[in-house]
């Protein structure tokens, strides 16, 4: 009898020991969408476990550090993951511009010269496999389109007036990365992780008075040859007669 009577107490205390068991800690963050301009920081306040740790999903946007500090590089959107070894957490980063200097034109390459002109509606010029349209931004000249054979888009350009080479270059960088500069031209991409880059972006002088950036196709042999294609271009435009 008093054996059972000590199983009995034991299996009571057992279980009122599980009873009162600590719940397993839940990752939160203070803040789960954050708004950051290009160049800022934001420390990430995280609750939930001692060995937290922090993982951004697009680091072309947004770094972070091991201790949750958060690092605004371009424009865009990131998701830091903040995770201990049984929950986890998101903080959405949404990097907004501090410069704003022109509307970037298309860059769908699949769009016929036609589909152009349905979206953007009738050119101010015309010119063979090139299309121009002008632009009620100060700071712009004009936005340039180029066709291939087939009618299909093959770069972009926006010819910006001299005066805003500052903003210009913060604008670009802003966005893009830099990867290079081959006489006077300076050539940005869109992503950290070369099987991602799908757009190259070409920043120089075509005179005195002018400076284009180009959009175009990324590939290793387009970036080689960006030099004579920027300079071609700039010939074009300085026989387009601008003044």
């Amino acid at each position: 009898m008093k054996k059972c009577i000590i199983i009995l107490l034991s299996v009571v205390l057992f279980s009122c020991k599980k009873d009162k068991e600590e719940p397993i800690p839940v990752v939160s963050v203070a803040q789960a969408n954050v708004n950051l301009y290009t160049g800022t920081t934001f420390q990430i306040v995280a609750t939930g476990g001692d060995s937290l740790t922090y993982q951004s999903d697009n680091e072309f946007v947004a770094k972070v550090s091991k201790t949750g500090l958060i690092n605004a590089d371009r424009v865009g959107r990131a998701n830091i993951t903040v995770s201990s070894a049984t929950s986890s957490a998101t903080v959405y980063v949404k990097v907004d511009p501090k410069f704003n200097l022109y509307e970037e034109p298309l860059i769908n390459w699949s769009l016929t010269k036609t589909e152009v002109i349905a979206q953007l509606g009738t050119p101010s010029e015309q010119d063979g496999g090139r299309i121009y349209y002008t632009s009620s931004n100060t700071a712009v000249y004009r936005y340039s389109y180029v066709f291939d054979n087939l009618n299909k888009l093959e770069a972009s350009a926006v010819i910006i007036k001299s005066f805003h080479y500052e903003s210009l270059s913060n604008f670009v960088a802003e966005r893009y990365l830099f990867i290079g500069q081959s006489d006077g031209l300076f050539v940005f991409v869109n992503h950290i992780d070369p099987e991602k880059v799908n757009l190259s972006v070409v920043l120089g002088i075509v005179n005195a008075d002018y400076l284009m950036v180009m959009y175009m196709p990324f590939s290793p042999t387009q970036v080689k040859g960006s030099n004579d294609y920027f300079k071609m271009q700039s010939e074009v435009f300085l026989e387009s007669n601008i003044q």
